[in-house]
């Protein structure tokens, strides 16, 4: 076990950082404490700069599994508690050297998006769209949050203070791109929305539509 490399991550983007970093071997999502985001997680996991290293969770009940079904990308391993320290460094060893199995399977949807970051390309019912780098991140961002509000500072390109007015530009100006891209392909079933003072949303047409 000492020739794995250990990371303790506190966010989301945190955790995708660390998908992009080739020294890093393994992935423990930590189910329990993120049951409601687990499967946002392995999705944008996926999607990442490279989202190849096997990913495992540990989840406090077999309901938390029946929520992941729908997940694009799956998991290399899961314990279900109660688990020992033993077990789990069983499981790691287990998937010590090889590379996600998740890459090999044919890729599930979500919200019935598939995103290919190797084409750099998001689809939606056999339609695609090209995006650059940074219109496919911030397209990934949207679509983890779907239905709910993102603020301009959740976005990788985003400002990173309330004054930064040149960060704002150049964030409204990709997520123009971003609209014009996603509406293109959903034939009015989805829309990105700006939420006045806050940020953007990406929602169901359901919800837009009163």
């Amino acid at each position: 076990m000492a020739a794995f490399r250990s990371l303790f991550v506190t966010s989301e983007e945190d955790l995708l950082e660390a998908a992009s970093m080739p020294s890093i071997g393994l992935f423990l999502l930590m189910g329990e404490m993120m049951e409601s985001t687990l499967p946002e997680l392995l999705f944008g996991l996926g999607a990442s700069r490279s989202g190849s290293a096997p990913a495992m969770a540990l989840v406090r009940s077999h309901a938390v599994l029946e929520g992941l079904r729908d997940v694009r990308f799956d998991l290399d391993g899961v314990l279900v508690a109660p688990w020992t320290s033993e077990q789990v460094v069983a499981h790691v060893r287990s998937l010590y050297g090889q590379k996600s199995l998740r890459r090999s399977k044919t890729p599930r949807q979500l919200h019935g998006f598939q995103m290919v970051r190797g084409r750099l390309s998001i689809e939606y019912a056999g339609r695609q769209v090209l995006l650059t780098p940074a219109e496919f991140e911030i397209a990934r961002v949207l679509l983890r949050h779907l239905d709910a509000p993102v603020s301009r500072k959740q976005f990788p390109h985003g400002p990173r203070t309330s004054d930064d007015k040149e960060g704002c530009r150049s964030l409204d100006a990709l997520m123009s791109r971003v609209r014009r891209k996603i509406e293109s392909i959903v034939a009015g079933e989805f829309k990105v929305r700006s939420l006045y003072g806050v940020g953007y949303t990406l929602e169901r047409a359901r919800r837009v539509a009163k």
